[in-house]
C-alpha cells in the first residue's frame, strides 16, 4: 500500500507524446482560450456598473485614497480584481482593457492548469487533453464573455482556485492558504475541498492519522488567512474614500447569507430546469434543441460506459488511483451544479447562473474519465468527435460576434454620455446605479455621478448634495419638464429643482 496521499491517489505517468504533439495541443488550448477571452477587451460596450465599481476601487487604491479590501458596499467579497488591476492602472492609467487584463491572464492560467493536470496527472495524450478541456477553453459566449471575462467579484477565479487546490494537495499549508483566500474571495472555492474529501472517503484514506493531520493543518492555515483578513478589515474602506469599517457592517455579511434559499422539495424540479434550461444556455445550445438532445444521449451513454468499464477493471488495477484527477474535476463541476440548484430553491434563471460557473468542469472531468478508461481506440475517437461537434457551435457563435462587431461596431452609449458631460463641464450628476458608476469610471472621475438607487460610494453622494446651483439627473426617458437629449435615443439630462 503506497503512503497516504492528500488527494487520495498517486501521480499517473502520462502517456508518451512527442514534443511537437505536446506543443501543438498546448498552443491550441491556450490560443483558443485567448481568442474567446479577448473579445470583451476589444469591444467594451457591455461594461457594467459592477465592473465599474472594481475599476474605481483600483483607481482609488493607486491614488492612495482608499483601501478597498472588499467590494464597495459588499463587505463579504474580497476586492481581488481591483488589486490585480492596480498595477496595470499605475502603468497605463484606468481603462476597461486594463481592468480586464488580469481576467485574461486568469483564463489562460486555468486553461494551462487544466491541460497540465489532464496530461501529466490523468495521463491523457496531448490531443485527448486538448479535447477534454474544450468545455472550458471554447466556452460559449454566455459564459466566456458574459461571466468569465466580467469583473464582478469572482466569476472565473474559483476555477483557478480549485485547480490550484489540486496542485497543492500534498502541501497542506499552501492548500489551506489558497482555500482560505479563495473562500473569502468567492465561497465556491470550497467545492474543491469537498471533492478531495469525497475522493479520500472513496479510497478509505480519509480517516487515516496522516490524512487527518493534514486536514488539521489546512484548517489552521484557513483560520490564519481569515484572521489576517479580519485585521486588515479594520483599515478597509467599505464605501469608498473617507469611509471606515464599523461593527454594523457585519449586517451586510449576514444579509449575504439571506440570498441562499433551501427547500429540499424543490431540488428535483430545479435540477430538471437546470438540465433543460440552464445547461443549454451555458453550452451555447439554447437554439439547438436537437443537438442538445443528441449530446445528452451521448453523455448518458458515455457515463454508463465509464461505470461498466470501471466495474470490469476493478479487480485488475486501482481504477480510482488512475482516475482521481479526472474524478476531482468532475466532482467540482457536479457540486457546482447541485449547490446552485439546492441553494436557490430550485429557481433557475440566466441572472443567477453565474453561481454555477464551475459546471463546465463536470464535462471536462467526464470526458477525461472516458478517455482514460475507455479501452477501445474507436470508442475514444467517437467521444472526441462528439466533443468536437459540440465545440463547433460556440466557436461559430464567437466567430459570428466578431464578424458582426467588425461590420457594425457596437455603440457604447454610456461612453458617449461621459464624453458629453465632460464637454459640457458638468462635474456632478445623479442617475441610476447601472449608469452612475460606469459614467464615473469612463470619465476617470472627471464626472462624478451619484446613484439614486443602490449606493456603493458615499463620496459621490455627499459631493452631489453639496453641489451649488443647478443640478442634473441622468434619465433614460425624456424629461417631464425642461432638460435636453444628451445622447440621441439613449440618455436625457433633466434639471432638478432646488
Amino acid at each position: 500500500m503506497p503512503p497516504v496521499a492528500f488527494a487520495a491517489s498517486p501521480p499517473v505517468a502520462p502517456r508518451t507524446a512527442s514534443a511537437i504533439a505536446w506543443s501543438l495541443a498546448f498552443g491550441l488550448t491556450v490560443g483558443i482560450t485567448l481568442a474567446r477571452s479577448v473579445i470583451p477587451i476589444i469591444w467594451t460596450h457591455q461594461f457594467n456598473a459592477d465592473e465599474a465599481i472594481f475599476g474605481l476601487m483600483a483607481t482609488h487604491l493607486v491614488d492612495g485614497r482608499a483601501f478597498p479590501l472588499f467590494m464597495y458596499g459588499s463587505p463579504y467579497m474580497l476586492g481581488a480584481e481591483a488589486w490585480a488591476a492596480a498595477p496595470f492602472f499605475a502603468i497605463a492609467g484606468p481603462s476597461v482593457a486594463a481592468l480586464k487584463l488580469p481576467l485574461l491572464v486568469a483564463n489562460i492560467a486555468i486553461a494551462w492548469l487544466l491541460f497540465r493536470i489532464l496530461h501529466k496527472d490523468a495521463g491523457l495524450t496531448p490531443a485527448a487533453a486538448l479535447v477534454a478541456s474544450l468545455p472550458f477553453t471554447i466556452a460559449a459566449p454566455f459564459v466566456s464573455i458574459g461571466t468569465y471575462m466580467e469583473v464582478s467579484g469572482g466569476n472565473v477565479e474559483p476555477c483557478l482556485y480549485v485547480l490550484l487546490l489540486w496542485m497543492l494537495r500534498h502541501r497542506p499549508w499552501w492548500f489551506g492558504l489558497v482555500l482560505g483566500l479563495g473562500f473569502a474571495h468567492r465561497q465556491f472555492t470550497a467545492y474543491g475541498a469537498a471533492a478531495l474529501l469525497c475522493l479520500q472517503a472513496m479510497d478509505r484514506s480519509l480517516l487515516r492519522k496522516a490524512t487527518l493531520e493534514r486536514w488539521l493543518i489546512v484548517a489552521l492555515a484557513v483560520a490564519l488567512v481569515w484572521e489576517a483578513i479580519a485585521l486588515l478589515r479594520v483599515w478597509s474602506s467599505p464605501m469608498g474614500p473617507g469611509t471606515s469599517w464599523t461593527a454594523d457592517d457585519r449586517a451586510a455579511f449576514d444579509a449575504a447569507a439571506g440570498f441562499a434559499c433551501v427547500a429540499p422539495s424543490t431540488f428535483a424540479g430545479g435540477m430538471r430546469a437546470f438540465v433543460v434550461e440552464g445547461l443549454p444556455l451555458m453550452l451555447g445550445l439554447e437554439t439547438q434543441p436537437r443537438l442538445a438532445a443528441a449530446l445528452a444521449i451521448a453523455l448518458v451513454l458515455g457515463f454508463v460506459r465509464i461505470v461498466w468499464v470501471s466495474t470490469l477493471m476493478r479487480g485488475a488495477q486501482p481504477v480510482l488511483a488512475q482516475s482521481a484527477p479526472s474524478a476531482y474535476i468532475a466532482l467540482v463541476g457536479l457540486f457546482s451544479v447541485t449547490g446552485y440548484v439546492a441553494l436557490r430553491c430550485g429557481t433557475v434563471n440566466p441572472a443567477t447562473l453565474r453561481y454555477a460557473l464551475l459546471a463546465p468542469f463536470l464535462f471536462v472531468g467526464l470526458a477525461s474519465l472516458f478517455f482514460r478508461l475507455e479501452p477501445s481506440r474507436w470508442g475514444r475517437l467517437a467521444a472526441a468527435l462528439v466533443v468536437v461537434a459540440w465545440a463547433i457551435v460556440p466557436a461559430a457563435q464567437h466567430a459570428a460576434l466578431v464578424r458582426g462587431y467588425l461590420r457594425e461596431p457596437p455603440v457604447h452609449w454610456r461612453s458617449q454620455l461621459a464624453r458629453h458631460l465632460e464637454s459640457r463641464g458638468i462635474r456632478h450628476a445623479i442617475g441610476d446605479y447601472w449608469d452612475a458608476y460606469v459614467v464615473t469610471f469612463l470619465s476617470r472621475e472627471q464626472v462624478r455621478v451619484a446613484s439614486d438607487t443602490h449606493v456603493r460610494i458615499t463620496e459621490y453622494q455627499d459631493e452631489f448634495d453639496r453641489q451649488p446651483g443647478a443640478r442634473w439627473r441622468i434619465s433614460r426617458r425624456p424629461c417631464p419638464a425642461g432638460g435636453y437629449e444628451a445622447v440621441p435615443g439613449a440618455f436625457w439630462m433633466c434639471p432638478i429643482s432646488p
